[in-house]
């Protein structure tokens, strides 16, 4: 009987880690903010800890990307970047990198929620990389 009421807790957690709300900003889905300060377009991803794509969408250069779907404390997920370059009107695709990114539990007064920030940088060599920003005060701002 234990093991049953276990495995049933089990999946409600992993349904309730899945869910997500595709409707209104909120902070109660989690959050996962990506900065882009590369200098070049980024296609960005995010996956589950299962390689499920959760989220995508265009970063422009000097943007801060706002992803508020689906991310629980303490959960993997991976951000993906496809760093691109427009020559003679032409995307080339010049860099594939990825992340992996441990949510953190934010408690503030929008609530305890799951949360994580990584920015997309461009090396001194010219390669790409990522670097995982999230702080104990669950910062949003572009610095």
């Amino acid at each position: 009987m234990i093991y049953r009421l276990r495995a049933l807790l089990l999946t409600v957690v992993v349904a309730l880690g899945f869910s997500g709300s595709a409707g209104a900003y909120s902070y109660h889905n989690g959050l996962m903010v990506v900065v882009n300060q590369s200098g070049y377009q980024a296609w960005i991803t995010t996956y589950n800890v299962f390689h499920h794509q959760i989220n995508y969408g265009w970063a422009n250069p000097a943007v801060v990307v706002y992803d508020n779907c689906c991310y629980v404390a303490a959960q993997w997920y991976y951000v993906r970047a496809e760093v691109k370059k427009v020559e003679n009107g032409v995307m080339h695709q010049i860099a594939d990198i990825d992340i992996k990114v441990q949510a953190r539990l934010c408690v503030n007064s929008h609530g305890a929620y799951g949360f994580g920030r990584v920015t997309l940088h461009q090396g001194p060599r010219g390669g790409f990389y990522f670097t995982n920003d999230a702080d104990d005060r669950c910062s949003t701002n572009f610095y």
